[in-house]
């Protein structure tokens, strides 16, 4: 075996050893309202969904993509001045 395949086999002897433990990560909750995690999941889906229709629609009418600044404000600068 060669030295550096040595060493690999070792640090991988050592993940496994460690990873082997048990978990002591769980949820925090340090959100405890539930309309927040809610209102959260709703504004992304709602985001992702207007930033690719923006990108259709401007790409369709326009054969352009969207700027770095209308895809980040979740298309809503190309909504309030569609050109």
């Amino acid at each position: 075996m060669k030295k550096s395949s040595k060493a690999v086999a070792i640090m991988l002897a050592g993940a496994l050893a460690l990873a082997a433990g048990p978990a002591y990560a769980s949820a925090s909750g340090s959100i405890k309202s539930p309309f927040i995690v809610k209102a959260a999941g709703w504004f992304t889906a709602i985001c992702a969904t207007s930033i690719v229709t923006a990108a259709l629609i401007k790409n369709s009418a326009q054969n352009k993509p969207l700027s770095r600044n209308e895809a980040t404000s979740c298309g809503f600068q190309f909504w309030a001045r569609p050109r």
